[in-house]
Parts: structure tokens; sequence; C-alpha cells
């Protein structure tokens, strides 16, 4: 997001921002602003839900960026965190993140 002033100068169109993410009970909580238990959240872990909520969980048009959902699969970072039991996935995990 620190990128978007530089690419909104030196490009000719605007930019928009997709933040993608997996885990439907975190997308919840920012779309909610707030979750009782997880009070501390942001004295311990430095994660702010409200200021999530009020960049990202809202329509904002200050905040160019957008909260979407992405299916498992198709994350990226998969190939990193998850084990692949056949080789079908373990294919498309390569295809996904361009190593050919």
């Amino acid at each position: 997001m620190p990128a978007l002033d530089m690419w909104e100068a030196l490009l000719p169109c605007s930019v928009e921002c997709y933040s993608h993410g997996d885990n439907s009970v975190c997308i919840a909580v920012i779309c909610a602003g707030k979750v009782p238990t997880m009070e501390y959240l942001n004295r311990t872990q430095g994660i702010n839900i409200q200021m999530l909520h009020e960049f990202v969980g809202l329509d904002n048009p200050d905040c160019p960026c957008a909260l979407v959902k992405t299916a498992s699969v198709d994350m990226v970072a998969d190939i990193h965190t998850k084990g692949f039991p056949n080789a079908e996935d373990w294919a498309h995990a390569h295809r996904i993140a361009n190593i050919i």
C-alpha cells in the first residue's frame, strides 16, 4: 500500500489494490470492526482492528484497497505453508506461483 502513491504518480491510469484473504473469520472481524473476545489484540499483537475496518472493511473512497475473499487453493503462499498430497495440487501451486 505505501507504493500506491508512487504508482498513481508514475502510471497514466488509476491503480486499484486488493487484499486477498482465505480466512473467513478474519474477514468477518475486519468487516465488523470489533470482536469482544479479542479486546487486547492491539496491545498484544499490534493489530488495530478498528483501523483495518475503517480502511478496508468499509466502502471507503479515500482508500483504494478492497478486501477480497479468495479460495485457499488460489493463494500463492500455500506453496510455503501447506502439504500437497498429490501431483496435481503441487503442479497447480507451481503454476500460480509462476514456477515453471
